[in-house]
């Protein structure tokens, strides 16, 4: 990166609406990327092991990630239900990135400052909720 150029991200895992049955983007943060502002983590059982739980403890972030089961040591109902619903915040933000990876040629952005990452996430988010509502009023 040049000198004064920054790496800005993109937060929407609280923001993502389900509405009418489509998924838009109700609001968005853009923040520095060193600024660390994760307090949980979702993922599938792939990331599920003592070395990740130890590093989470330590950085003291909530796990969210998957609970596995195993033969003959099925899932109980709580483990099932805990991973039915951390699967519903994964699906919502998922479908989001992916629509924008896919059809709108990634979320790489490269700007200088702050504003101008902030309009081009917000140019980004509405592009994306004109292309879903489109698809909603063609069903």
């Amino acid at each position: 990166m040049d000198q004064g150029e920054r790496a800005h991200l993109l937060r929407l895992q609280r923001s993502c609406k389900n509405r009418q049955g489509g998924i838009l983007i109700a609001a968005y943060t853009v923040t520095d990327s060193s600024v660390h502002d994760s307090q949980e983590v979702y993922a599938d059982s792939a990331y599920v092991g003592p070395r990740m739980k130890k590093i989470l403890e330590r950085r003291n972030i909530q796990n969210r990630i998957h609970e596995n089961g195993y033969r003959y040591l099925p899932l109980t109902m709580r483990q099932m239900q805990s991973n039915r619903k951390e699967s519903s915040i994964c699906a919502r933000v998922e479908h989001v990135f992916g629509h924008i990876t896919n059809s709108m040629n990634g979320l790489c952005i490269r700007s200088i400052g702050i504003v101008r990452a902030r309009a081009t996430v917000g140019k980004i988010s509405l592009t994306h909720n004109i292309m879903r509502f489109i698809q909603l009023q063609m069903m």
